[in-house]
C-alpha cells in the first residue's frame, strides 16, 4: 500500500468515513444493483482530474488506478 493511500485511509478513519477498495469499475454497477443500489457516478482517474482538479494538479495527485464511485439506494 502506498504512503498516499495509507495517509488517506488514516484521515478517513479519523472522520468516521470508511474507504472501500478492491472493486472492479466495469462490473460495479451490476454488483451494486444486486445489493439494491444504483451506481450514480463512476469516475476514472482521468474523469477525476477533469471534473475536480482543473488548475490544481500541482497540489493533488490521482493514483493511476484510483476510481471514485457514488451509489444511491433505489
Amino acid at each position: 500500500m502506498s504512503l498516499h493511500i495509507r495517509e488517506l485511509k488514516d484521515f478517513l478513519q479519523k472522520i468516521d468515513e470508511p474507504i472501500i477498495a478492491g472493486f472492479n469499475p466495469s462490473t460495479l454497477g451490476e454488483e451494486l444493483a444486486n445489493l439494491g443500489f444504483r451506481l450514480h457516478e463512476n469516475l476514472s482517474p482521468q474523469d477525476i482530474k477533469e471534473c475536480y482538479l482543473q488548475g490544481h494538479m500541482d497540489r493533488y495527485h490521482v493514483q493511476e488506478n484510483g476510481h471514485f464511485a457514488c451509489a444511491v439506494v433505489e
